[in-house]
């Protein structure tokens, strides 16, 4: 037996305790009355929701369990798989999922769930089979969109992606998240003034979205506008980072005078040694006094960045696959 098909086998051997445990309670139970059990799933799951509502996923999850021993439906398995997905239990979350779309083929929440949960783990072909599914059953599934635009990032197919954001702020036009996943894009493309529009619509949309005006930040320092660009930093990380940041982009610009300047303010507003700042400040040096000699400037390819191998600006810090996905919903 596989790892998987002995996964897939326990969880359905631990869904089924509550009915195993009932079936033993008599030798010869009595048939329950139809409208009496549908009135207690209800309970059950008006529990689980509420469990929901106050945010105790754990307390939740029994009650749904429960509720699938009573009324195994595709939609009750698709809110047991949200909330282990939630959990983090991520390999439950798929066989629930799976379930709810074997009972019910056209459950756009299922597949768009799937394709999330695929998403999250890289599983790029699985995810995008199951997210066009979702926007093909149900046309304004915005995360779905919002998803497929972060695979396509991935792949470096960023005319894909734009068109997926724009369908997905079709559907919500004042994210702040989405965006900036555009603007990000359009970044990546080298569309700096169509990312630029992009990241002030989002400010504007939510002045204190941290993504925005750090992409903001250091599309300014890639166009040479340092203190533009720290000015927008400085609002989203501490000084000596945000100094950093901006030295290390006029590294990447061979801008090798005005990246000293930067990096010795990045070294000396850290109030503990920054090791990156000060190799960055090594080699923005090293690279200074080279340009004036008749070799050529070793390539920067190896140059150490703040957080980056480039100077692309980070969509967000909270998912595996750069671009940001919204929470699950409840």
């Amino acid at each position: 037996m596989n790892e998987r098909t002995h996964t897939l086998t326990r969880i359905a051997q631990a869904l089924l305790v509550v009915l195993a445990v009932t079936g033993c309670a008599s030798t010869q139970p009595k048939a329950e009355d139809p409208a009496a059990a549908t009135t207690n799933t209800e309970k059950t799951l008006a529990a689980a929701e509420e469990a929901v509502r106050i945010g105790n996923l754990e307390a939740a999850l029994p009650l749904y369990t429960k509720a699938l021993h009573e009324a195994p439906t595709a939609s009750i398995w698709l809110k047991t798989g949200t909330i282990y997905f939630r959990l983090g239990h991520d390999r439950e979350a798929g066989y629930a999922f799976d379930k709810s779309i074997e009972l019910d083929p056209d459950n756009a929440d299922a597949h768009e769930q799937i394709g999330l949960l695929y998403a999250a783990h890289e599983q790029i072909e699985l995810a995008r089979t199951h997210l066009e599914r979702a926007v093909i059953i149900d046309p304004d599934r915005w995360r779905a969109y919002n998803a497929l635009g972060v695979l396509s990032d991935v792949q470096h197919d960023y005319p894909t992606a734009v068109a997926d954001y724009r369908a997905a702020l079709a559907i919500q036009p004042d994210s702040a998240m989405l965006l900036t996943n555009l603007g990000y894009s359009m970044y990546l493309s080298g569309d700096l003034a169509g990312a630029k529009i992009e990241f002030i619509q989002a400010i504007t949309r939510d002045p204190q979205y941290a993504p925005a005006r750090r992409n903001l930040g250091l599309l300014y320092a890639r166009t040479g506008a340092y203190q533009d660009a720290l000015q927008l930093l400085l609002t989203v990380m501490p000084e000596a980072a945000a100094y950093n940041d901006v030295g290390y982009i006029a590294l990447l610009r061979e801008d090798y005078s005005g990246a000293e300047t930067l990096l010795t303010e990045a070294v000396n507003r850290s109030p503990t040694y920054y090791e990156i700042a000060a190799e960055n400040l090594a080699r923005a040096r090293q690279l200074l006094r080279e340009s004036s000699a008749p070799a050529a400037a070793e390539s920067p390819q190896d140059w150490v960045g703040s957080a980056h191998a480039n100077d692309a600006p980070p969509k967000t810090a909270s998912t595996p696959v750069t671009a940001q996905v919204p929470p699950q919903p409840g």
